[in-house]
């Protein structure tokens, strides 16, 4: 990637500097992570052609891959604004509206990325992710549950569904959720210390030592003091 990406940075000084040559140029800096060039290229790709919204979208990504949050937003509205049905686009404003806290906002701008790509789990997470800051984490779980199986299993999907069941006071649920997956993958240390945390909330503590005791002997590093805890009383 990087001699093909220092090819097209001497193609580009000798010229004629294309929009699609710039492009390609951006997308290989941002795979070397040399994100402030990916800007540089994406930038120029724009300059040279306004009608492609390839180019300020992807330009968006890596301005918001640098925290440049405003010119992020400046570039994704353009893009949606020459693309309407670019889903992406509208998925990412949603996230970067989310995270600033703007939640009239995100939401008008997940329900378009929603209408464009329904199934699509990415932007049902950030769906739900709204619901629950809404405070509507039935809403929330019921987005969730429209994932199919394997994209439950996701251990963000896990996590977000269990803040839904604690904040709706069903420790239980929860507990039930990660001890199903931690018997299903065994040998996974994060799962057993998790399904052992949502039992003790849900004040089963029989199956919180054992989840504990499983997650002690993979290894994971908090929990030889839970187990110790709960065996000293609390």
């Amino acid at each position: 990637i990087a001699g093909a990406y220092e090819a097209y940075e001497k193609a580009l000084a000798i010229g004629p500097r294309e929009a699609e040559s710039e492009f390609a140029a951006g997308t290989l800096a941002s795979m070397l992570g040399r994100n402030d060039r990916a800007i540089e290229h994406y930038s120029a790709a724009q300059a040279i052609d306004r009608s492609n919204p390839q180019y300020p979208l992807f330009l968006g990504q890596a301005q918001l891959k640098e925290n440049e949050s405003d010119a992020a937003v400046a570039s994704l509205m353009l893009a949606v604004t020459l693309d309407p049905e670019l889903a992406i686009g509208w998925g990412t404003l949603a996230e970067i509206a989310l995270r600033e806290n703007k939640l009239n906002i995100a939401a008008q701008h997940i329900e378009r990325a929603r209408a464009l790509q329904p199934r699509d789990p990415t932007w049902r997470m950030i769906e739900a992710r709204l619901l629950l800051r809404q405070s509507e984490p039935d809403q929330a779980i019921a987005v969730l549950r429209g994932l199919d199986e394997a994209q439950r299993r996701d251990p963000a999907a896990m996590r977000l569904m269990a803040q839904c069941f604690g904040m709706l006071r069903l420790p239980e649920e929860a507990a039930a959720m990660y001890a199903e997956a931690s018997e299903r993958q065994p040998q996974d240390a994060d799962l057993a210390f998790e399904a052992a945390i949502w039992a003790e909330r849900a004040e089963d503590l029989t199956a919180a030592v054992r989840f504990g005791e499983r997650a002690q002997t993979l290894g994971h590093n908090q929990a030889s003091a839970f187990v110790a805890r709960l065996r000293d009383g609390g």
